[in-house]
């Protein structure tokens, strides 16, 4: 809610500026300041206590995953190598997810607070921009399923090399014995080089969605501006700054329920 008061808060600064009203002013510069400092230490708050947890979380269920590890027969037990990476890597998601989720409600909260305060500024344009914004969420779910079939054919080739390297290192008394080095060599990077071109198949979907991110904000602000001027609105400074300051805080939220 700070994020989005914030330039709201900025809006009226300016125009009661242009009014020469010193005490409206100064007491609008002593919120934006309260506001800022409300905002630093909350959020701080919210991701040290979300990584915490997650940390625990995912100590626990690596440990819990060896120990059935440990327990399961030996001629049903996948490779230690394929276990350690997708333990280690399906285990980050907690510390990563932790942090982030309470904007499933607050994301919410902050679009709504967001399209009220341009709604005030520019009517009914400001809410058809951050519609356009939102059109971003659809785009970003389809781009992530891309992404996610992408991870898994690469998760898939990092458990090949991970599985060859290690049948290497176990029987490098064989392989040195039978001259095996260059075979097994050759195989591995075989493998590497299908593994890099998966990965680079995942950046740039990667890479998409960080360019939708700089544009659909862009765009909705374009809207709503050049709608608003077009249907005879003044544009003055402390509205943009207020519209420019709206769209730059309701980018995150969005980004995240994308």
């Amino acid at each position: 809610c700070d994020t989005n008061t914030k330039p709201h808060l900025l809006a009226v600064y300016l125009k009661e500026n242009q009014c020469s009203d010193m005490t409206l002013s100064s007491l609008l510069t002593v919120s934006l300041f309260i506001v800022k400092i409300i905002e630093s230490v909350t959020n701080n708050l919210h991701l040290y206590v979300g990584m915490h947890i997650g940390q625990r979380i995912r100590s626990r269920v690596i440990s819990l995953v060896f120990e059935k590890y440990m327990i399961t027969r030996p001629d049903l037990r996948p490779t230690t190598g394929e276990v350690l990476s997708i333990a280690t890597s399906e285990g980050q998601m907690f510390v990563e997810s932790l942090q982030y989720v309470n904007f499933c409600w607050t994301g919410i909260l902050q679009i709504i607070l967001g399209m009220y305060f341009l709604h005030d500024m520019f009517g009914i344009w400001g809410v058809l921009g951050v519609l356009c914004f939102a059109a971003y969420i659809p785009l970003c779910v389809l781009l992530s399923k891309v992404s996610k079939k992408a991870r898994a054919k690469r998760k898939l080739q990092a458990d090949i090399r991970i599985r060859l390297c290690s049948e290497m290192l176990l029987g490098i008394k064989v392989i040195k014995y039978f001259s095996w080095e260059l075979p097994y060599l050759k195989r591995i990077d075989e493998c590497r080089k299908q593994e890099v071109k998966l990965v680079r198949n995942e950046i740039l979907v990667t890479a998409m969605l960080w360019v939708c991110c700089v544009i659909f904000p862009m765009m909705g602000m374009a809207v709503s501006i050049i709608g608003y001027i077009h249907n005879g609105g003044e544009i003055h400074i402390s509205t943009m700054f207020g519209v420019v300051g709206i769209y730059t805080s309701l980018r995150f939220p969005i980004i995240q329920m994308g």
